[in-house]
C-alpha cells in the first residue's frame, strides 16, 4: 500500500514541478527539485517505476525548459546541442540518484557485502 502511495505522490510532485517550471521565468531553473520525488519513489517503490519517473521528469523538464511561454523573444545560440547536453545532465543526475538510493536501500535491508547472503535473502 505504501508503494502505491509513493508512486502516486512521486508522479504528482513531478507533474507539479513541471508545471511550475513551465510557468516561472526561464532564468530560474527548478531542475534540482526533480530529485526529491525521484528519491522518494526509489526508496518506497519499485525500481522500474522509479526509472519510468526519471524519464517522465526528464521529459517534463525538457518541455518546461524549452517551450516555456516566456521564451518568445529569447534567442539561443545553438538550441539542439544545448538541449542534448542539458538533457544528458538531467538524466545523469537522475540515474545517479536512482542508484544511490537503491544502494542505500540495499544496505538497509542487507547489512553485509557478501553477495551470496544477499542472493539468499532475496531469492523467492
Amino acid at each position: 500500500m505504501l508503494k502505491n502511495y509513493a508512486q502516486l505522490i512521486g508522479l504528482l510532485v513531478v507533474l507539479i514541478i513541471s508545471v511550475v517550471d513551465y510557468i516561472i521565468v526561464i532564468d530560474i531553473s527548478l531542475s534540482i527539485l526533480y530529485l526529491l520525488p525521484i528519491s522518494l519513489t526509489i526508496w518506497y517503490s519499485t525500481r522500474w517505476f522509479s526509472f519510468l519517473l526519471v524519464l517522465i521528469s526528464t521529459v517534463g523538464w525538457f518541455i518546461a525548459e524549452f517551450s516555456a511561454a516566456n521564451t518568445k523573444n529569447l534567442v539561443y545560440a545553438a538550441p539542439v546541442p544545448q538541449a542534448v547536453i542539458l538533457t544528458a545532465i538531467v538524466i545523469g543526475f537522475s540515474i545517479m540518484a536512482l542508484m544511490l538510493v537503491a544502494a542505500m536501500k540495499l544496505a538497509k535491508d542487507n547489512p553485509t557485502l557478501e553477495t551470496s547472503v544477499i542472493e539468499e535473502s532475496n531469492t523467492p
